[in-house]
Parts: C-alpha cells; sequence; structure tokens
C-alpha cells in the first residue's frame, strides 16, 4: 500500500514532514475531519479525527508532529467570540438571489443566531468575524453584508458571487 504512482499510494499516500516520510490518508465530511499517518522509520502513528475545523486539516497536524519530533512551533492564537446584539443581526435578515447563483439563500435569525440556507440545503449557523463579516467554516463559507444596500457577498473555497435582496420571498 505504501507504493506510489504520480504521489498516490494505493490507499495510502506519502506525508512528508521535514527529514522524514509518513504513509497515511485523510478524510472527512462537512464539518469533521480525520487523518491518519504512520512514520515507519520511528514507530510514530497519529490519527484524529474533529469538528472544530477553525484550523485546516494540515495545519493541526503540523502542530501535532511539531510537539512529537521536537521542532519549532507557534501555537495558533483565536480571538475572542464575536457576539452582536439582535437589532444588528436583523438587518441581515432576508432572501438573496444572484443570476450568477442557481439557489436563493436565506439569512434568518433562530433562537439568537444568524442562520443562512440556500434552496433544498441544510441550514447553518453564520459565525460573527465583525459588524459585517461572518464565516460557516466548515464548508468554507465566507459572507459579507451591506445593509445599507442589501447587497451580501459570499465567497466559498475561492468561488466569489454577489447577491442582493431578493423583492419576492
Amino acid at each position: 500500500m505504501r507504493t506510489t504512482e504520480n504521489i498516490f499510494g494505493l490507499g495510502l499516500v506519502p506525508i512528508p514532514f521535514y527529514n522524514r516520510i509518513g504513509f497515511g490518508h485523510t478524510g472527512g465530511m462537512p464539518g469533521f475531519q480525520s487523518i491518519t499517518v504512520y512514520f515507519p522509520l520511528d514507530n510514530v502513528s497519529v490519527s484524529y479525527t474533529t469538528n472544530g475545523v477553525r484550523l485546516p486539516q494540515n495545519d493541526i497536524l503540523i502542530g501535532v508532529l511539531s510537539i512529537i519530533y521536537n521542532e519549532d512551533y507557534e501555537m495558533p492564537l483565536f480571538g475572542e467570540a464575536v457576539l452582536l446584539p439582535l437589532e444588528v443581526l436583523e438587518r441581515y435578515v432576508g432572501v438573496y438571489g444572484s443570476p450568477d447563483f442557481p439557489l436563493l439563500i436565506s439569512v434568518f435569525l433562530e433562537n439568537g443566531s444568524l442562520m443562512a440556507q440556500a434552496t433544498g440545503q441544510g441550514a447553518f449557523p453564520l459565525d460573527a468575524m465583525d459588524e459585517f463579516n461572518f464565516v460557516f467554516d466548515p464548508a468554507f463559507i465566507h459572507m459579507e453584508f451591506f445593509p445599507e444596500t442589501g447587497a451580501m457577498i459570499m465567497t466559498q473555497a475561492g468561488y466569489r458571487v454577489e447577491f442582493s435582496l431578493s423583492t419576492t420571498d
């Protein structure tokens, strides 16, 4: 399974770390990610599953391996949660559409939290980064709202779409 062809193995892929090569595989689904890697020369294995996707999976692995192998590593810093008053969140509520995107996106409040839901999809929470910017990290979604114009820009994994409030719900 460690034999590789064009960098891919038969079930395992080589995972380099400094001068070491491990073999492993990643997996995941929206909101969850996992990895298992084995470094045969050191008899070291790392395996984890997480539903905290604020950090990319590779960054977590680099941190864990840096600690195991005593390499320099700077722990990431996470800021305080941004909590916005209900009257600010209410400015973003509505149905947004775009000629460049086949689905409408409903933005609504649920239990005091801002939520979004594309047509036919499940609802997801939006975490405030500041007064106008919100994210849903598991799907790499960023939404920036412009309440004065009724516009919203959504980016997802590098894809950017401009939306406006729909006049029909």
